[in-house]
């Protein structure tokens, strides 16, 4: 079998099932197809902004996104607004208490 056609035949596959699987869940989801295109636009400045060879830049560029989605999570929680700050403390105090419980399960 000639495995030059292997990677191209993969990715085809790969994009088949992709989109049979978007055009099944569209209709249950309501979901649209420009839904990621500010997330993408988020991702893509934070890669730019902390830099493409490194994967702790990236974290440091998606800091403030990172941070809105706290503050977002925690006021759908919460049902409040909240300043970010209030929140960041609260999700603090959250995984803490998770990290605690998890390491007393084992």
């Amino acid at each position: 079998m000639p495995t030059e056609f292997v990677p191209p035949a993969a990715a085809a596959i790969a994009a088949a099932v992709g989109a049979i699987a978007g055009a099944i869940i569209t209709p249950l989801t309501l979901t649209s197809f420009d839904h990621g295109t500010v997330l993408g636009f988020k991702g893509f400045s934070a890669a730019m902004l902390g830099g493409l060879g490194s994967l702790r830049g990236a974290v440091i560029g998606a800091f403030p996104e990172i941070r809105n989605i706290i503050q977002n999570y925690v006021e759908k929680m919460l049902n409040k607004e909240l300043t970010p700050e209030k929140a960041l403390e609260l999700a603090e105090i959250d995984s803490t208490k998770a990290i605690r419980e998890y390491n007393e399960l084992f």
